[in-house]
């Protein structure tokens, strides 16, 4: 039998449509969700009920502690008004004791899910992103856990007293992917002329021999290009999820120093990995300042592969609202992996699933889906500098934190990543032991 919920709302806005449709359908796992402005008309539903603001005797009810959901402009403004109840923070709290919940969940998960407070005036970084230290997830220590997830299932455990004759959804199964950016397929080969003499150059001048004689021993053929290591990531993924790959195609240039995508050999590999794998776009640092530069470099990854691709993750996690996002669109994009911070672990959107995106510049539910990622490599090694036993006890409460909400965990890896040179020596068992800790249920 379908799994139905009704909702009595004072005013049918996107927003509250919106935010109730991903506790309900995204997260609780309910079939079917239907609105009502009308209280007879509600109570006559056989459906599991909730009021939104407007109060009936024995239905489930939660109260607005803020406007949020009933406004269409964005306000400058950030809650302060935390508290905690099951050791889970929340905002937007109230003070009417008939409320189930003694804040307002949905405008919470809207203000968290649509990423409210990067439309507003930001600080950004060197490479004009919203910092992860800059969010009201990071300022009050709830960045490592999916708390909308978690109250979602709060809120599950409160509507069984009011019907305990009823069967609930169970929750989602938690999944693990595994994911991929190729940024560099190799180290030292498939580089034009130009690039490999002035690489030469430097090792000279550095006086570095070391990395001089192993880019020689590998241009000779002597060698394993250190940061071509796709047979290790097969073997290691054999007994879990197969990864997604993610192609960066962009124009040369300072962010952007990937082979180019004429390269025979390069195209082969691309060729190769996409007969195996799912693969997607990866955008260039400098596809953000060009209108149209999603929309080529998806172009040429469709002309390599010969097949739509309609997966993507910004190189550099660049993600500006809602720019960004509309160029998807527009390039025909279905679904993103960009949504988390490249300079802290955890979650971005307070989720651990999958959901639409929400255009607060248009105010309308869009038909992109973003599926956040909560842990990266260089977030772990090079940002945080975690030495490998702080990046798996790290790793390991962030994947609890999905396996209790049935979330699905998504993680960031390169490839010369696991080339063991330099600060790298020793993180290729530290992903093995992330891959291992994932994959079990």
């Amino acid at each position: 039998m379908p799994f139905n919920v009704s909702i009595l709302l004072k005013a049918k806005t996107k927003r509250a449509i919106y935010s109730f449709r991903t506790i309900f359908l995204d997260i609780l796992g309910f079939d079917n969700i239907d609105f009502f402005t009308d209280s007879d008309l509600f109570l006559n539903s056989k459906a599991v009920k909730i009021s939104y603001d407007i109060y009936l005797q024995d239905i489930p009810y939660l109260v607005s502690g803020s406007n949020l959901l009933y406004e269409s402009t964005i306000n400058d403004f950030k809650p302060d008004d935390f508290a905690f109840e099951s050791n889970l923070q929340y905002f937007f709290q109230h003070s009417d004791s008939r409320s189930i919940l003694p804040f307002d969940f949905p405008a919470m998960t809207f203000w968290l899910l649509t990423r409210y407070e990067e439309y507003q005036s930001f600080q950004p970084d060197q490479h004009w992103r919203f910092t992860a230290q800059q969010s009201l997830a990071y300022q009050n220590n709830f960045l490592e856990m999916p708390l909308i997830d978690l109250w979602a299932l709060e809120l599950k455990e409160k509507l069984y007293s009011f019907y305990p004759e009823s069967t609930f959804p169970q929750t989602a199964s938690y999944t693990f992917q595994p994911t991929f950016d190729i940024d560099y397929a190799w180290a030292y080969k498939n580089r034009p002329f130009w690039r490999t003499g002035a690489a030469f150059l430097r090792d000279l001048i550095r006086l570095d021999f070391a990395q001089l004689s192993e880019r020689l021993a590998v241009l000779f053929g002597n060698k394993q290009d250190p940061y071509f290591t796709f047979s290790i990531i097969e073997e290691m993924h054999q007994a879990t999820s197969k990864p997604i790959f993610f192609w960066l195609l962009g124009d040369y240039g300072k962010f952007d120093k990937n082979t180019h995508f004429k390269n025979s050999a390069f195209r082969q590999l691309i060729k190769q990995n996409s007969s195996k794998y799912e693969v997607g776009i990866h955008p260039s640092y400098a596809s953000n300042e060009r209108p149209t530069g999603c929309l080529n470099e998806l172009t040429r990854l469709e002309d390599i592969c010969k097949n739509k691709i309609s997966k993507s993750r910004q190189h550099f996690l660049k993600i500006k609202f809602p720019d960004t996002y509309n160029k998807l669109l527009a390039a025909k994009i279905s679904e993103d992996y960009s949504m988390g911070y490249a300079e802290v672990p955890g979650f971005r959107a307070s989720i651990a699933r999958s959901y639409n995106w929400y255009n607060l510049s248009k105010e309308e539910e869009t038909s992109l889906r973003i599926h956040p990622f909560m842990i990266m490599d260089v977030t772990l090694n090079v940002y945080q500098k975690m030495d490998k036993q702080e990046a798996l006890e790290c790793s390991k409460r962030i994947i609890a934190h999905c396996k209790k909400v049935g979330g699905e965990l998504i993680t960031i890896w390169h490839n010369n990543s696991l080339c063991e040179k330099d600060n790298w020596k020793g993180w290729t068992q530290v992903y093995q032991s992330i891959v291992e800790l994932a994959q079990k249920k």
